[in-house]
């Protein structure tokens, strides 16, 4: 197929343009490159457009409201420089869409009103593939939905089932199948079952032709299910209210037109049933229960629905306008009804319809905010394709297994390899590079006809039903070669082969073609490379990769880093021409032909994840480029414009003191330096009535912290100015903010009432202030630094080969070649063995050989005339190179044989040791008194696995110090234990106090007797024990606009309950006795109710028999009950009774015992009151930006008090006839206790969740019990980066110094206390690093062991005990014969530590542990848990193997031998005689 021509059946119809201008026709669509970013702009405002132009009317009885004249009022153009400013300033850029909308009267058809206004603002699609809202980037996904048809399968249960899948808001997709065992057709509709029998017949159905469709067996199993209630349950499924209006006959054949106009794609229906379906028709059911029957009896196959012929791929274009088409979240009908209710528009709000915007990027599921290291992620995302999000696939729990396989219609159009290791595996994918997108939801890639030899573009659906040919095939030596045929992998003969994939490359992803040599790895190493490289941080002078991905047909002259770098920034000239002028704002060309243009540089352009883009002009005012030459290059390329991520390395494969065990690596000082790293930090900072920003307003309340010079590097507004060169701890912007006030309390004014809320430079590299906005809710500081490679960052090949930096050791102390030139990395070589990973030595090699050739090689993967290894060995020979070579230790002075060495391409990812690092004493808690987690002192959580793994230690001192110590709030414990003196027992943690006030306050009481806790109904003892008399006067809580201060009588009257702090109980006094709702269970099974009886009862709608309705008589009828009568007539029907009536009565005996057992009657479970929880529970609070925070529980009382005062008024008005207020005060009680849902619409749609339903969260994950009491945040704790360090015994662990002070800071301090040292002057000493403290902190480590544990805990070996050593660097330096215990590995892992606080604690940490006391594996209690990795076994092994064919050497001496082999003319496996002694 020509590309150049529209593969497009039909053409679009024209768009509805404004008035003026004149009618805007939209540009054919051909299939467009998902990277092609100018195209999908294009086609998102064109769509968008169109849809909104051809929008459909909404009515109703009164009025029409219409859109007309739609039109853009911005150019489809965004500048580089505005698009900056967006993003530092927090705004969103995008067109705006105009249109006029009309209001029309619907009997009539005159309109009433008329409304120009802006509809919505369409994202703009910028030139790095990205969307900016609201300050941060996002990226829309492409996604894969099932197109619409008759899909046939066998369930698990060996169920045949056809899948009608209705196009959508064209009908009900539903399910057909055939009961296996009864041989009886089914229509299934979401939860109804209904017989299929009765459908046949409305729509004509003879027996006649049922009995030819089936046979005369399966007809009269059928037979009998044409029933009057299935017929019913039919109507009631598919029809609606008004359809169901009427005579019969019309129902009937309302129904038929119902089915009939199910639209579905005959293209579909034609593969799958045999006949090109639009609807179902009678013809079309039966045929679907013909393929039943058929496939049920191994007659015919299921429908691989899976397949991409029967997919539709839709991207952002499409997604955008569908939103718009079918008016999503029904806002156009929200709009119809505002305006009926006012009879105009004038109500009607601009930027209607934003809201389907915005709802594409941030509620779709499609929608990501990207990490946005480098571009090449961006570009990747462009060609991402996802089968979940709205309109797909709803959940991962819906996801059959099936669909995660590999299918093989995707060849050629989605990469087979590139897919998560995760639950998203299968569902979560990559286009191949040469896929193409149509307008009609096809997607196209390129084949070789085998007869002509050209090439044309086919879809999936194109070529389903013929046989396509893998690549190379043809010129395979066998008969029948490897090819596609009906989405099956089949041997086909040649003359059989109908198309063939012209290379293999054309079936990968844009990234994955990036990896050289990648024929020679797993597919696996593929995949985690494509994903590394979209991690590699930007590098100072970064290089071009030696050996890179040559694209196929160009003999090896252009790669795949030269096709891509146009995405990385590198700019080029599209036709021949002279540069006019170079400056900030760009470069402004003069072409042959005449044209101007200004082509706009990025200008340290911030990314979302810390780093940036910055453009290079490469020529200057007067040169005369031609077509094709390089304009401009970009921080992620080289100066010629190629893709340059990392940089080259002088490698060797070598073990190098135990130090690149497994995945670590060591690298010389000279690499480190090359590895520096470029970032870009955002600082902002919101101001608001209680922060502030300036100089002056500081300086006069904090006149000591800055000098002079500090000072003069601010403006007036106290914000740095650009060009300023900042150091850590310098401030960047001066801001004080008001402290917390209370509104009954006295306040000074000054320091005291104010806090220091300037933003500093917290990294320990320098960095230069670049720009400096001043946006609306406050300032933002871009701060630009450098960071050289430290031990614990990230370093990855192009394999997933990704690692830790172990050691950097300096150039003269590195081992080096012959020629006295030090390596600049040092690999472990048995991470190629252990990773299957052949292709690191021929990038080795191949590497050496470009090195010395002074330029990149550029080879074709794939390649099946020749054998890549031998073809590798070869071009060493030729350059005269050998793979093994001698390499001399200096610190030794010493020669190492057979040494692997070479030059490999290696990337710096963005995971840093020193952005990893956090440690915490103490810091923020949460407003339940936990530790609070994020930023540099956040805490770190003790989870139940590490609960269950601290159990099998018995370290049950360590549990109770981890939850009622380190995992509060606790200033006065910890005052007394930094004072020196022994604390007392620490205070009842908040959150399991309000854990049990939630329960009390949602009718469950909590009693403790001895060792014993009793959970109990809670009865109108307990609540007056509780609250007293204190009953709330009003449902009103505090007044905004005072500073939070209660109002009296109140939810938080300060008399009352204590105010916002306060743990006293009030009460809410109901107007009639209500039925605790947590007993509503027990109390209908006692009664005999149905749960619809049981509310009929309460509004009075029905009685109780012999007493009466309402509550009231429900408390009768519980008084009237006698437990012991009760407690046998139900164990008599147990003994006697019928099995219905037994399974009823086992459960009332429950009941019935307990209550027994706990010594309440039946009629407790009836309150007068309803507790009302403390305020300190379900606090209220002011957000910064002013927004009011209130808890959940607060919304749900004001709903019952007023539930409650509206039945109170009403029984004065209209005496007993208040049954619907009497249920509504009930369901209120039902919501608070969160047994029910809100009464109110607005609560519904906030989302308001009553107390039990906050108690157990959305899964027993995310309840109190396990998220809060089981495991907790925590105190005293850090995380780190580890890296190994073999000098380390089991015992021992190396922690860094400076996060030690942090994480042993009380520690130190009660030691400083206790020598006479105050408090604050112990706390400078820590601050200063005094020698004094390290000494301290020294003595204290000697004593006090930390205990690491790594996430997830799987079993005890997971959190063990060390003796910790204080180390430099930001990495938690480890033993490498422990991490197997940890399930660690040193590829950037991190692990969290520990400080244990009790006494108890420390000496369980001591003596249960630490790795010495765990030494068994708990599988078998005999084998070592802590053995010798491969590295040792290795190299006891070499060191003892005999099988060495050299000649024996002999030495006279042992002296002799020794100092042969340390100047390497012996090797460990070379034999040797000793004549010494002989």
């Amino acid at each position: 197929m020509n590309m150049n021509m529209n593969i497009l059946s039909g053409s679009p119809t024209s768009l509805l343009a404004p008035k003026p201008p004149p009618v805007v026709e939209p540009e054919k669509e051909d299939p467009r490159s998902f990277g092609d970013v100018k195209a999908t702009r294009r086609n998102i405002y064109s769509r968008v457009l169109e849809a909104a132009s051809n929008v459909a009317p909404v009515s109703n009885p009164q009025y029409t409201l219409n859109l007309r004249d739609v039109h853009y009022l911005d150019p489809d153009y965004v500048s580089i420089k505005d698009q900056k400013k967006a993003i530092l300033s927090g705004d969103t850029r995008g067109r705006r869409l105009r249109g006029t909308w009309e209001l029309s009267n619907s009997e009539t058809g005159d309109i009433v009103d008329r409304k120009k206004s802006v509809l919505m603002t369409v994202p703009h699609l910028t030139g790095r593939g990205t969307y900016i809202h609201r300050g941060n980037e996002y990226t829309l996904r492409n996604q894969q939905r099932l197109r619409s048809g008759v899909f046939t399968r066998v369930k698990d249960n060996g169920e045949v089932e056809a899948h009608a899948n209705v196009e959508p808001g064209k009908g009900l997709s539903h399910r057909y199948f055939l009961d296996p065992e009864k041989g009886v057709f089914y229509i299934r509709a979401g939860q109804a079952k209904i017989p299929l029998m009765p459908l046949l017949k409305t729509m004509g159905a003879t027996p006649k032709q049922l009995q030819e469709a089936w046979g005369p067996e399966i007809y009269a199993s059928n037979y009998p299910a044409d029933e009057a209630s299935s017929y019913k349950k039919l109507k009631d499924k598919f029809l609606n209210d008004k359809e169901l209006e009427g005579d019969e006959k019309s129902t009937r054949e309302r129904l038929v037109e119902k089915f009939e106009s199910m639209a579905l794609d005959p293209e579909v229906t034609k593969r799958t049933m045999g006949k090109p379906y639009t609807g179902l028709n009678l013809d079309a059911v039966l045929d679907i229960t013909k393929k039943l029957v058929n496939v049920s009896q191994g007659k015919d196959s299921v429908d691989d629905r899976d397949a991409l012929p029967y997919q539709r791929v839709m991207g952002p274009e499409d997604l955008f306008a569908e939103r718009v088409s079918r008016d999503s979240g029904g806002v156009r009908r929200n709009l119809l009804w505002k305006a009926t209710g006012k009879g105009d528009l004038s109500k009607l709000p601009s930027s209607a319809l934003k809201s389907q915007m915005e709802a594409a990027l941030l509620g779709s599921g499609l929608g990501q905010a990207l990490e946005e290291i480098n571009p090449a992620e961006i570009y990747d995302k462009a060609y991402s394709i996802s089968r979940l999000g709205e309109g797909g696939i709803p959940s991962l729990d819906a996801v059959p297994d099936e669909a995660r396989s590999v299918q093989p219609s995707h060849m050629g159009f989605i990469d087979p390899l590139r897919t998560p290791e995760s639950a998203k595996v299968g569902i979560d994918l990559y286009m191949a590079r040469n896929a193409r997108k149509g307008r009609d939801g096809k997607i196209y890639a390129q084949f070789m006809s085998p007869k002509s030899g050209s090439k044309v573009w086919r879809s999936p659906q194109d070529i389903a039903d013929l046989t396509v040919g893998f690549p190379g095939a043809l010129e395979r030596k066998s008969a029948r070669v490897p090819a596609m045929s009906n989405g099956k992998m089949v041997w086909a003969k040649k003359k059989d082969i109908d198309l063939v994939l012209p290379n293999f490359e054309d079936a990968l992803s844009p990234l994955a073609n990036m990896i050289p040599l990648k024929n020679m790895v797993k597919g696996q190493r593929v995949v985690m490379a494509s994903r590394m490289t979209t991690q590699a941080l930007p590098l100072v002078n970064a290089e071009a990769p030696l050996v890179q991905s040559a694209i196929p047909g160009t003999n090896g002259k252009r790669s795949y880093e030269e096709e891509y770098s146009k995405r990385m920034g590198s700019r080029f000239a599209s036709k021949p021409g002279k540069v006019m002028k170079v400056d900030e704002g760009g470069v402004t060309v003069k072409y042959t032909d005449g044209e101007t243009e200004t082509l706009e540089m990025y200008n340290n352009f911030p990314f979302n994840r810390k780093t940036f883009m910055h453009q290079t002009p490469a020529v200057t005012h007067g040169d005369v480029f031609k077509k094709g030459q390089l304009l401009a290059s970009s921080n992620f390329t080289d100066p010629s414009g190629t893709t340059a991520l990392g940089q080259n390395a002088r490698v060797a494969y070598v073990s190098w003191e135990g130090k690149n065990f497994e995945d670590a690596v060591v690298i010389s000082e000279g690499f480190a330096k090359r590895l520096k790293s470029e970032h870009m930090y955002q600082h902002d900072l919101e101001v608001d009535d209680k922060t502030k920003i300036g100089k002056k307003s500081y300086i006069s309340l904090f006149p000591a912290k800055y000098d002079k010079a500090t000072l003069s590097r601010l403006d007036d507004n106290g914000v740095v100015k650009p060009g300023t060169a900042v150091e850590y701890g310098d401030p960047l912007v001066l801001a004080t903010s008001q402290r917390e006030t209370a509104y009954n309390k006295v306040h000074k004014k000054g320091q005291a009432g104010h806090a220091d809320a300037s933003i500093i430079w917290n990294h320990h590299d320098p960095g230069v202030v670049t720009d400096v906005e001043l946006g609306k809710k406050g300032p933002v500081v871009v701060v630009k630094s450098y960071s050289e490679m430290q031990v614990g960052d990230k370093l990855s090949g192009r394999y997933g080969d990704k690692g830790v930096i172990a050691d950097i050791i300096s150039n003269d102390q590195m081992p080096h070649d012959k020629d006295g030139k030090p390596f600049e990395v040092l690999l472990n070589p048995l991470g190629v063995i252990s990773r299957t990973n052949p292709a690191q030595k021929a990038e080795l090699y191949l590497g050496k050989i470009a090195a010395k050739r002074g330029k990149p090689i550029k080879i074709e993967d794939f390649d099946s005339s020749k054998d890549m290894s031998q073809w590798v060995y070869e071009q060493l020979r030729r350059e005269g190179l050998s793979d093994l070579d001698d390499v001399y230790d200096p610190t030794r002075d010493k020669k190492i044989k057979d040494i692997a060495t070479g030059n490999r391409f290696f990337m710096k990812l963005h995971h840093t040791a020193e952005g990893k690092g956090q440690a915490r004493g103490a810091g923020a808690y949460s407003a339940e008194g936990a530790p609070a987690k994020g930023g540099a002192t956040g805490s770190k959580r003790m989870a139940l696995l590490d609960t269950n793994a601290l159990l099998s230690h018995g370290a049950t001192e360590t549990l109770q110090d981890v939850g009622s110590i380190r995992g509060q709030r606790n200033e006065d414990y910890w005052l007394q234990f930094m004072s020196g003196v022994n604390p007392r027992d620490p205070k009842v943690p908040m959150v399991y106090e309000k854990f049990v006030n939630q329960l009390r306050a949602s009718g469950v009481n909590v009693k403790r007797e001895g060792t014993q806790t009793n959970i109990m109904a809670l009865t109108d003892k307990d609540v007056d024990q509780l609250a007293g008399s204190r009953n709330l006067a009003t449902a009103d809580g505090v007044d905004w606009n005072k500073g939070l201060q209660p109002i009296r009588g109140g939810l938080f009257d300060t008399a009352m309950t204590g105010g916002h702090n306060g743990k006293r109980w009030s009460a809410i006094k109901f107007a009639e006795p209500m039925p605790n709702p947590v007993m509503e269970e027990p109390i209908r099974r006692l009664l005999g109710l149905t749960q619809k009886d049981f509310q009929g009862v309460i509004s009075g709608s029905q009685d109780l028999s012999g007493f009466g309705s309402g509550p009231r008589a429900i408390h009768k009828a519980l008084t009237s009950i006698d437990l012991d009568k009760e407690l046998a007539k139900t164990r008599a029907v147990i003994s006697m009774g019928k099995r219905t009536e037994r399974d009823q009565a086992i459960r009332k005996l429950g009941y019935l015992k307990s209550a027994k057992k706990l010594g309440i009657e039946p009629e407790d479970w009836m309150l007068k009151r309803a507790p009302v929880l403390p305020p300190a529970f379900r606090p209220v609070n002011m957000m910064s930006n002013n927004m009011p925070l209130i808890n959940d529980a607060n919304y749900l009382y004001k709903e019952l008090f007023e539930a409650n005062n509206n039945l109170s008024g009403m029984k004065d008005l209209v005496g007993d006839d208040i049954g619907e207020e009497r249920l509504a005060v009930y369901n209120a009680f039902k919501a608070v206790t969160g047994l029910g849902d809100p009464i109110s619409q607005k609560s519904q749609e906030r989302g308001v969740r009553g107390i039990l339903k906050d108690v157990f969260g959305t899964s027993p994950k995310f309840g109190t019990v396990q998220r809060k009491l089981i495991s907790t945040t925590v105190d005293n704790v850090g995380r780190a980066v580890i890296s190994p360090n073999p000098n380390l015994d089991m015992d021992s662990v190396g922690l860094p110094e400076d996060k030690a002070f942090d994480v042993y800071q009380k520690f130190i301090v009660r030691r400083l206390k206790r020598k006479g040292m105050s408090i604050r002057h112990a706390m400078q000493h820590i601050r200063d690093r005094s020698d004094l403290a390290r000494e301290t902190l020294l003595s204290e480590m000697e004593h006090r062991p930390v205990i690491i544990n790594r996430a997830p805990v799987l079993h005890k070996f997971g959190i063990m005990a060390f003796k910790p050593r204080l180390t430099k660097g930001d990495t938690l330096q480890v033993s490498p014969l422990i991490v197997g215990g940890f399930n660690a590995d040193f590829d950037g892992d991190a692990m969290n530590y520990h400080v244990p606080t009790t006494e108890g604690a420390r000496k369980e940490a001591l003596g249960r542990l630490l790795p010495s006391r765990n030494l068994l594996s708990v599988a078998d209690f005999k084998s070592p848990m802590h053995a010798p990795s491969n590295e040792y076994v290795g190299g006891l092994w070499h060191a003892t193997k005999s099988e060495s064919k050299r000649p024996k050497k002999v030495f006279n001496t042992m002296a002799d031998m020794r100092a042969a082999y340390a100047s390497g003319d012996i090797s460990l496996d070379d034999r040797v005689q000793v004549l010494e002694g002989k």
